[in-house]
């Protein structure tokens, strides 16, 4: 409360005081809108970098899927040497027991990719230049140069838009004696058969026929190498990358945010991390269950047109993809079932495996639409069952199939009979964990 001096002019003490107090109480009350706002300012800036730091880390964030089929939601910093998955709060997965990662990086396939290089083992790479010279193939790849030895390479192609059917079957079942080039000429594309020594310069030179000869570089469509019959190594991991490329090597580490792989035949390249979409690698202790034959299968819609069980796609034939809250893009899925309710896929155990993993959801093509239940059945037991909506985020199974003969995946319709019923059974796997 203000207080007045008396008329004329007269203070006591206790006047003076008031007053005196008065001052600081003026001020303070013209100091405190602004200092008030400073403070609000603070707290919600304060709060918009812990929303920021919380997007970041759910943008970032990395799905591992172990092989006792965990699935492990976090930010990969390293894997280092020791062959340890380091997580960005401190934990770690061994690597030896990783399926796959699937990361929070859109895929975007290049389509109008000048070069496209076929690797021996499996896979595709995209280049803007690639030479051979001493047995040596140089590209100059999305992710930046890279030199590989000619037995890591299956093909070149210079032309993927002229790219024909005769073409691609050579590419799938090379020759196991001789080189191949395809070029184009006035009376169409054709075939020269035998020895490739380089391809620099602007032309492809070799022996073709048993005479020394050279092709202009700008009619190649192809080149196929001979098959050299090595052997396959086990363990390759299969890396996605944003371009639609797709790498087979050994991890040799993650530092600095630079994937380290090792290609079969030779080959070394250090890939941007923030390329890589999903990791898969290859195990002996597990079978994918869409690489076997169903003793049965039946497919029993209630009221839409019956569909064929698709295996390493969805039911309406596309990759396999489940939404989640926790992540910007769907998880896409190299392999497992997609099948439609009513569905009921017979196997056989006859290697004793003892687990069964998978994750099940309604794939994301259904456009938040779908409602099933999934069931798993051991020698007519049911093990396992769950109700999943397309608004639900994936579940994890993991049943014990151990002493069990047949195993049954079975989707059954929800409550909204079997509309957009469109079940992904994503890395449905049989392992030996013991």
């Amino acid at each position: 409360m203000v207080e007045s001096i008396p008329h004329g002019g007269r203070t006591d003490n206790r006047q003076a005081a008031a007053v005196f107090v008065f001052i600081p109480r003026r001020s303070t009350m013209n100091v405190f809108p602004s200092f008030s706002w400073s403070i609000w300012m603070m707290i919600a800036m304060a709060c918009v970098s812990v929303s920021a730091v919380a997007q970041e880390s759910t943008r970032n964030r990395d799905t591992i899927s172990t092989i006792n089929g965990r699935n492990i939601d976090g930010v990969i910093t390293t894997i280092d040497q020791a062959g340890q998955v380091q997580l960005a709060d401190g934990s770690s997965v061994a690597f030896a027991q990783v399926l796959g990662i699937q990361r929070n990086v859109a895929l975007e396939p290049k389509k109008d990719a000048p070069i496209k290089v076929y690797l021996a083992q499996g896979g595709t790479l995209f280049a803007n230049v690639a030479q051979l010279q001493n047995e040596r193939v140089t590209l100059s790849a999305s992710f930046g140069p890279l030199e590989l030895s000619i037995e890591a390479v299956r093909a070149i192609v210079f032309k993927p838009s002229s790219i024909s059917d005769a073409v691609t079957e050579n590419i799938t079942k090379p020759s196991n004696q001789f080189d191949n080039v395809w070029a184009e000429s006035s009376e169409g594309l054709h075939s020269a058969s035998g020895l490739v020594h380089s391809i620099t310069d602007g032309k492809v030179t070799g022996e073709f026929e048993g005479q020394a000869r050279s092709i202009a570089l700008a009619k190649v469509v192809a080149y196929v190498a001979a098959d050299l019959g090595l052997q396959r190594p086990t363990g390759l991991a299969q890396i996605q990358l944003s371009d639609g490329a797709q790498v087979h090597g050994s991890i040799g580490g993650l530092v600095d945010q630079r994937l380290t792989v090792e290609f079969p035949g030779g080959g070394r390249a250090e890939i941007p991390w923030d390329l890589v979409v999903r990791i898969a690698i290859e195990s002996d202790r597990l079978v994918w269950i869409s690489d076997l034959t169903p003793l049965e299968s039946i497919q029993e819609p209630l009221v839409t047109n019956s569909r064929a069980a698709q295996t390493d796609r969805s039911v309406d034939r596309n990759p396999l993809t489940l939404r989640t809250s926790l992540q910007r893009e769907p998880l896409n899925f190299d392999k497992g079932l997609g099948v439609h309710s009513y569905s009921r896929l017979l196997y056989r155990n006859e290697a004793g495996f003892d687990r069964l993993t998978a994750t099940v959801g309604i794939d994301s093509e259904t456009q938040g639409y779908g409602d099933c239940i999934f069931i798993v059945r051991g020698d007519g037991i049911e093990l396992w069952s769950q109700r999943v909506r397309a608004t639900d985020d994936p579940v994890s199974v993991d049943v014990d199939v151990s002493n069990v003969k047949e195993i049954s995946l079975i989707v059954e319709p929800g409550l909204q009979l079997d509309l957009a019923d469109h079940a992904d059974w994503c890395n449905a796997r049989l392992l030996k964990t013991k």
